[in-house]
């Protein structure tokens, strides 16, 4: 049991969980108990070089793969036979800092049954989904260009104030009826920006919804049931989304560009 512990808590390597370096930790601990009456605990382990043939780690791995691939051969036929099968991609950092990919399926047998079988463990030099990297691609844009970035935070206002307010979206959207306009909700904004989720909150909700939200803000800034800081805002976003002004322009320009991103992304997919 010493030699156990040592082996597995002492040394704290990530051999010490495979089965050569167990295998030969347990050969170890045999021999120092069937000499212990005899020679104590003085006594050396110096096994023979026929014990270290299959206990070898790389002897080990090809053993490892050749029963992978025997194993591996009736499975991909259950797969292509199965109705519907779905793959889960699951990575981790080992204590090597190497990240390792592993890949498990699922899917129904013959017998409607479902069946869960683990694929292999995979590596690659890619890291990210193409959307995360679509992503970046869209902070470098806002980083070189400014005023990218501001009109994101003017769409990111317009969806607060709508969002966070039961009445003014049900105002929006009385307008919205009276004027014969679709009217559009608008979603959460989230701060990862997937060009996806800013196509549509562009395109959709906010030039889709543009000329109801400015007749909106223009009769909240004419009640005389708004208060000071109700009309100041409403002033301030009806300043920014006028009619033909720099955001309306800049909002088409950008669906334009966020779309031809959005095209490669699936692409890339």
């Amino acid at each position: 049991m010493a030699i156990d512990v040592y082996n597995d808590s002492r040394l704290m390597t990530l051999s010490a969980n495979s089965w050569p370096l167990r295998s030969l930790a347990k050969i170890h601990s045999d021999s120092q108990i069937a000499t212990y009456r005899e020679h104590g605990l003085d006594a050396s382990f110096t096994p023979c070089a026929s014990v270290f043939h299959y206990r070898n780690p790389n002897t080990y791995r090809e053993m490892l793969d050749v029963v992978a691939d025997t194993v591996m051969t009736p499975v991909l036929e259950e797969l292509k036979a199965a109705d519907c099968f779905s793959l889960q991609v699951d990575g981790s950092v080992d204590k090597y800092c190497i990240e390792n990919i592993f890949i498990t399926a699922r899917y129904v047998t013959k017998s409607s049954g479902i069946k869960n079988v683990f694929l292999g463990e995979s590596f690659s030099d890619k890291h990210g989904a193409e959307a995360h990297r679509s992503d970046l691609v869209y902070t470098d844009l806002e980083a070189m260009v400014s005023e990218v970035k501001h009109w994101r935070l003017c769409l990111k206002s317009v969806t607060t104030y709508y969002r966070t307010s039961a009445v003014r979206t049900g105002e929006l959207k009385a307008i919205s009826l009276e004027t014969e306009n679709k009217f559009l909700r608008f979603p959460t904004y989230f701060e990862v920006r997937f060009v996806e989720h800013l196509v549509h909150l562009a395109s959709c909700c906010i030039l889709g919804n543009l000329l109801a939200m400015q007749k909106h803000w223009n009769a909240v800034i004419e009640s005389k049931h708004s208060n000071r800081i109700e009309r100041a805002t409403a002033r301030g976003l009806a300043k920014v989304w006028i009619s033909g002004g720099d955001k309306e322009l800049l909002t088409a320009l950008m669906i334009d560009v966020m779309r031809v991103i959005r095209n490669l992304q699936k692409d890339f997919q």
